[in-house]
C-alpha cells in the first residue's frame, strides 16, 4: 500500500478512534447510550475527505476533496449533537450551517486548487448561507424585506472579485456599483419597515454621496495607473 493512504488512513484511524473514546467516556458520564453517537461515522466520511488534500498538498487535484468533505464534515457534527442531545429542532436553523459549509469548501477548495475563480461562487454562497442562518435564528423572516438588497451587494462582490481575478476595471466599477446599490436598498427598505423616514433620509444621503466619491476616486486612480501613449517612433516621422 502506498506511503501517504496508509499514513493518512493510519491518522484517521487514530482521530477517529481518540474521539469515539473520548465522547462515550464523556457521554457515559452524563448517562448517555453509545447507540446515540452513531453519527461519528458520518464525521469520520467527512474527515477522509478532509484529509485527502492534507496528504496530498502537492497534487493541485486533492484540494476539490474539501467541497464534500465540508458539508459531510458538519452534517456529522450536527447530527452528532442531534443524537446524544436529544436535540433534533437544532436543524431548525442548522441546515444553513450546512449551505455554508458548501461556501467554505468551495474557499478552501480554491486555495489548495490554486483555481482563485472558485471564490466566486463560495462568495454568493456564503452570504446567502449567512442571511438564511440569521432568519433561521432568529425567526425574523420578515426582514427579507430588506436583506435581499445584501444578497445583490453580495452579487457586486462576487462581481468585483472576477473584476479583480480578471484586472478589468470595468467588470469592478459594475461590482461596485451593485455593491452600492444593494447597500442603499437595503437601508432604504430597513428604514421604511421600521418607520422611520428621517433616519432613511441621512443614510440614504450619505450612501448616495459616498458611493459618488468612491466611483470619482476610483476612476481616477484607474486613470493615474494607465501608461502615457507612448509618441512617434523615428520611423514613423
Amino acid at each position: 500500500m502506498n506511503q501517504k493512504v496508509s499514513a493518512m488512513i493510519g491518522t484517521m484511524l487514530i482521530l477517529l478512534g481518540g474521539l469515539f473514546l473520548l465522547v462515550n467516556m464523556a457521554f457515559q458520564a452524563a448517562g448517555v447510550w453509545v447507540w446515540q453517537t452513531w453519527p461519528l461515522f458520518i464525521v469520520a466520511g467527512g474527515v477522509i475527505f478532509m484529509l485527502v488534500p492534507v496528504f496530498y498538498r502537492a497534487q493541485k487535484w486533492a484540494g476539490v476533496f474539501f467541497i464534500p468533505g465540508m458539508p459531510i464534515l458538519t452534517t456529522g457534527l450536527l447530527l452528532l449533537v442531534s443524537s446524544t442531545g436529544n436535540s433534533w429542532n437544532i436543524w431548525g436553523w442548522g441546515w444553513a450551517l450546512v449551505i455554508l459549509a458548501v461556501a467554505a469548501g468551495l474557499a478552501l477548495a480554491g486555495f489548495a486548487t490554486r483555481i482563485l475563480w472558485m471564490a466566486v461562487p463560495a462568495i454568493l454562497l456564503g452570504a446567502t448561507a449567512l442571511i438564511l442562518a440569521y432568519c433561521a435564528v432568529t425567526g425574523n423572516w420578515s426582514d427579507w424585506v430588506w436583506l435581499w438588497g445584501l444578497e445583490v451587494a453580495a452579487i457586486g462582490l462576487m462581481i468585483l472579485s472576477v473584476g479583480y481575478l480578471a484586472k478589468n476595471m470595468v467588470v469592478r466599477t459594475v461590482g461596485w456599483s451593485f455593491i452600492g446599490f444593494g447597500a442603499f436598498a437595503a437601508t432604504v427598505m430597513m428604514a421604511l419597515a421600521g418607520q422611520n423616514a428621517r433616519t432613511m433620509t441621512f443614510v440614504s444621503a450619505a450612501i448616495l454621496i459616498l458611493g459618488g466619491i468612491a466611483l470619482i476616486v476610483g476612476g481616477y486612480l484607474s486613470g493615474k495607473r494607465m501608461p502615457a501613449p507612448s509618441g512617434p517612433t523615428a520611423a514613423n516621422q
